[in-house]
């Protein structure tokens, strides 16, 4: 079933078994894991409709203080999907020293381990809908797409690691909103912003959790448990803001919750030019082996022996093979691939024109393609250090719903900057040793003050860093409420019947794409929830 909040005639008052809040990859999973329990009633509130509505949206925007970044109000999506309607499609596991305490590394470290999560990476496939859970089937890959031929890189510390895209693109909110039109157990509440939590007197349990939308409707829930799935920054929110049984917040008894704010820090950072007979076709990012064809591609990793010797975070290298050549038309050639693989029509036409315009340039690019001489541009995703002092706050500022707005201060650290040089040195070396490839880095930029710098102003010409979009670690998961927000099974330390889900319980985020790790997690979480009673 599914209720537009804003179209009810009057407030009113519903029991459930479970409650979502939020209706991103998250919550869906949740509803979608709970698909054949007819027996379990899950109701999902979400604050958005089914498409973007501006004054909805606006209910995000925030204060930004420390390192540049987008605007709050920009850089996520409140309608169902969540910004699942808007994203790269990137998927993969996380790899084992993910999860693994890193002595140099303050604050790393799961109270979980990899082979805890890897039953539940393959029923994300069949979330996605992705087919087999092929991610290390190279051989199988390659009866489909011969060019995808890892580079040969035997005695380094550089290996290569498969991932996926999903195609066509997967609109979460778009492929399981089927399940709330058929299913009757499943209860889907548009246009219903959650803006109170209510606990007990003793602050042990949620008793309801009331959401309203912005003509003034509401809806009050009582549920046995209930599953925040809003998003870091907005888990942090609805937290904090809650402060009347608990003063500092829900859950924040230790000063934790919206802290260790994390994001992807990725630059631009320099070029490789491959030896003659060797291709980097199958490590293209944005070209026909991601986008185009079957969805698989390769990236560069460095080995947990070399990052233990270097001090370094993980570190992800892919290649833009098609920015070889820097025209404009070029350019646009690579940026159409790109919007085209997610489904994003908007400047079709106007890269059409500049590809026709510059047709030199473009020739150039695809022959340069061809023989595999030209150089290939190198996007590094560097993991973020945990950090306390990057944190979720509230303001003084209220939204039209009379909540309190967010700011977010981040901070990126010497130890990223550090990470980024020496890992792009051990590529370099890795290359090199192997005789397969010259990497040259962009080392200006190192020198440069990073507080300064645009979160995303990615040109061809220089280099720049930008943040992924992949919000993480303000209720970070923990062995003990003095390290964390949430324990193993996610559920908030001192609350019987409180669980968060998404990427804000990461104690660490990694280099890849969060949202299949965030899926694999909460179908863990809703394995627990089912039997738990």
């Amino acid at each position: 079933m599914i209720v537009d909040l804003a179209e009810q005639p009057s407030d009113h008052r519903i029991e459930t078994d479970l409650c979502v809040i939020g209706g991103g990859a998250a919550g869906l999973a949740i509803a979608w894991y709970f698909r054949s329990r007819s027996d379990r009633e899950v109701v999902v509130l979400e604050s958005g409709g089914v498409d973007f509505e501006p004054d909805v949206q606006d209910l995000y925007a925030g204060e930004l203080t420390g390192q540049r970044y987008y605007d709050l109000d920009v850089d996520r999506l409140r309608m169902l999907g969540g910004s699942t309607n808007n994203w790269g499609n990137q998927v993969g596991p996380f790899e084992p020293i993910d999860f693994e305490a890193r002595p140099w590394i303050p604050h790393s470290g799961w109270p979980i381990v990899r082979a805890d999560l890897d039953p539940w990476y393959r029923q994300a496939v069949e979330y996605f809908g992705l087919g087999a859970y092929d991610f290390d089937d190279l051989e199988g890959w390659q009866r489909q797409d011969p060019s995808l031929e890892p580079v040969a890189l035997t005695g380094t510390p550089v290996f290569s690691k498969t991932w996926r895209v999903c195609m066509p693109a997967f609109l979460a909110g778009e492929r399981h909103r089927v399940l709330f039109e058929q299913l009757a157990h499943l209860k889907l509440y548009l246009h219903a912003c959650v803006t109170r939590i209510s606990l007990s007197e003793n602050g042990r349990a949620v008793q309801s959790v009331e959401a309203t939308s912005l003509n003034g409707r509401r809806v009050t829930v009582h549920a046995r448990r209930v599953v925040l799935a809003a998003g870091a920054i907005e888990n942090a929110r609805l937290l904090l803001t809650n402060d009347d049984v608990m003063p500092a917040g829900i859950g924040n008894q230790r000063d934790l919750v919206g802290r260790f704010f994390m994001d992807h820090i990725a630059f631009w950072s320099g070029h490789v030019t491959p030896r003659a007979d060797v291709r980097l076709d199958a490590y293209d990012d944005i070209g026909p082996s991601t986008g185009g064809r079957f969805g698989r591609a390769l990236c560069f990793y460095i080995d947990k022996a070399a990052q233990r010797a270097n001090e370094i975070g993980v570190v992800r290298l892919k290649l833009d093979v098609e920015a070889g050549a820097y025209s404009r038309g070029a350019q646009s050639l690579s940026k159409l691939r790109r919007e085209l693989a997610r489904g994003d029509f908007s400047s079709v036409h106007e890269h059409i024109a500049d590809v026709f315009l510059d047709a030199p340039g473009v020739a150039t690019s695809l022959y340069g393609r061809a023989v595999g001489r030209r150089p290939s541009r190198c996007l590094t995703m560097v993991e973020p250090f945990p950090n306390p002092d990057s944190r979720v706050t509230l303001t003084s500022d209220h939204d039209a719903l009379g909540m309190r707005r967010v700011r977010l201060h981040w901070v990126v650290t010497d130890a990223e900057r550090r990470t980024l040089r020496r890992a792009q040195e051990v590529f370099a070396d890795a290359f090199a040793a192997a005789g397969v490839a010259r990497l040259k880095m962009d080392t200006d930029f190192l020198e440069a003050d990073w507080s300064r710098l645009a979160p995303r102003e990615v040109v061809f010409e220089g280099s720049h860093m930008e943040g992924g979009h992949h919000h993480a670690g303000t209720t970070r998961m923990a062995s003990s409420p003095d390290q964390g927000v949430v324990d193993a099974d996610c559920k908030v330390f001192g609350l019987a019947n409180l669980y968060v889900a998404g990427n804000s319980v990461f104690p660490t985020a990694g280099s890849l794409n969060p949202t299949f790790t965030i899926v694999a997690l909460t179908l863990r979480l809703a394995d627990h929830l089912d039997g738990s009673g």
